[in-house]
């Protein structure tokens, strides 16, 4: 999981064995630590939720997403579930779920659990 915050917006990047597992229903999670007292825990879930929402409670920030949406969406081409959260009359948090691409300019590494890039070149993935 890749995940990138900036202003109102948080953005997960999904690599293919954790769309799959939560395509499957199961919670992907890390855990950043800052000290050894002191960490984020970030989840993405899986839920019988109507909507996305986001929540943040005790260090654990939560993505949740309804169930049947990420079943299509993990079994599909779709790159990305998006959506918008409101926190009051005129602010909100956009939401961002994604199928992490490869990187074209990366250790090969660093791309082997990563969805094939459509910008890439169809040799690279031949083999």
């Amino acid at each position: 999981m890749k995940l990138r915050i900036r202003g109102n917006s948080i953005r997960v990047r999904l690599e293919r064995n954790e769309v799959a597992r939560l395509g499957r229903g199961e919670r992907i999670e890390q855990v950043t630590e800052f000290s050894p007292d002191s960490h984020l825990v970030s989840r993405v879930e899986s839920s019988p939720v109507s909507h996305v929402a986001a929540t943040f409670y005790a260090g654990c920030m939560t993505l949740l997403l309804p169930a049947e949406m990420v079943k299509a969406w993990a079994a599909s081409d779709d790159v990305s579930i998006e959506a918008v959260q409101k926190i009051s009359e005129d602010r909100e948090l956009s939401i961002l779920v994604e199928k992490d691409f490869e990187c074209l300019h990366s250790q090969k590494e660093e791309n082997a659990d990563a969805f094939p890039n459509p910008r890439g070149c169809p040799a690279d993935h031949a083999a």
